[in-house]
């Protein structure tokens, strides 16, 4: 499909605008991936992402779309499990001691922190499917190593002493391909993040981590959920966040440094699509477009693929007479489709 739409550079909309940029080069390592039979996506947008204001958002949102059309392409070839999502949260069980870290930037947002407790506290526990999993988990200073243990098995100690706080990463592979009880005990200052789940050697993973409320510093807040991507080192990262940054009047500077901090953290990890979303009816003083003008510049800065949305569809008033829009700043089933039949064509 890609064949007849390579786009090396720039594209140019109406007016001389950058539409769409480096969706070649800022996409190959996702690309290279795919063709080699394995890949993951993660998509962390807003509400718009999590398919508010679509009839199904289950099926409707734009994410959900993309990794239906991926599934049925390549293969499933399992999950991503993440520790501060509201929707997976219910997933763990917290033992004694541990609570759902709150880090909601004064803004009352809710759950945006990972897994939190004392030294010594009870153990977390889930139950997987899998032939595979990759566990990741932060780290404060520590002496005494946290350990794994699958399905009453031996324990695997998955981190010895640590001086700084640091990401780690184990890997359990050639199990049984059924569902699997998992325990981890902390030890000491230990904080699982998430998980990969493989259920087949081939096909792909996508997480749509889109919770509604998000802005790019709610991304990065606290800074491990970034330092947690980077380290899970995902092949392609999707990151359209303008619109809350927009309706909250982020300072463009703010927004510019909270920006580049995350494109930062994640291009020598894999590949990012920056997506500036569709316009807000709701006036401000501060345009939207401003936003999409520091996205674009942080993709060319790192040569990361980047879609302008309402420069490629037209703004909110186009959408809205359309037939796009539930309301000024959500679309519907159909503007939700609009996403998808845009951003498919270059990640299939």
């Amino acid at each position: 499909m890609r064949t007849a739409l390579k786009i090396a550079a720039g594209v140019l909309g109406g007016g001389g605008k950058i539409v769409r940029y480096n969706l070649d080069g800022g996409l190959q390592h996702y690309l290279d991936a795919l063709a080699g039979g394995f890949a993951t996506m993660l998509v962390t947008g807003d509400s718009i992402g999590a398919g508010v204001g679509t009839t199904d958002p289950a099926n409707d949102a734009w994410p959900n779309k993309i990794k239906a059309n991926l599934i049925s392409t390549y293969g499933d070839a399992g999950r991503y499990v993440a520790a501060f999502n509201n929707d997976e949260l219910a997933e763990w069980t917290l033992g004694t001691g541990w609570a759902s870290k709150l880090a909601n930037d004064g803004l009352s947002y809710g759950y945006r922190g990972l897994f939190s407790h004392s030294s010594g506290d009870g153990n977390l526990t889930i139950s997987a499917n899998g032939i595979a999993f990759d566990f990741y988990c932060f780290r404060g200073s520590a002496t005494v190593a946290h350990t794994i243990t699958i399905d009453a098995g031996t324990p695997v100690s998955a981190g010895g002493p640590v001086a700084t706080a640091s990401f780690e990463k184990t890997s359990f592979s050639g199990l049984a391909s059924a569902n699997h009880d998992i325990v981890i005990d902390p030890g000491g200052l230990a904080y699982p993040s998430g998980f990969l789940a493989r259920t087949s050697s081939t096909g792909v993973i996508v997480d749509n981590s889109s919770v509604s409320g998000y802005t790019v510093k709610l991304f990065m807040t606290p800074a491990q959920k970034i330092q947690h991507r980077a380290a899970i080192g995902f092949d392609l990262n999707i990151i359209p966040l303008t619109i809350n940054d927009y309706l909250n009047q982020t300072a463009l500077a703010t927004y510019e440094g909270y920006l580049d901090t995350t494109v930062g953290g994640l291009v020598d990890y894999g590949s990012v699509l920056l997506v500036a979303e569709n316009e807000s009816g709701t006036p401000k003083t501060i345009p939207q477009s401003e936003y999409a003008k520091i996205m674009l510049k942080i993709a060319q800065k790192y040569g990361c693929a980047y879609i302008d949305i309402p420069g490629i569809l037209g703004g909110y008033d186009t959408w809205n007479t359309s037939g796009w829009m539930t309301d000024a700043t959500h679309p519907n089933t159909s503007g939700s489709d609009q996403y998808y039949q845009e951003l498919v064509k270059w990640l299939a």
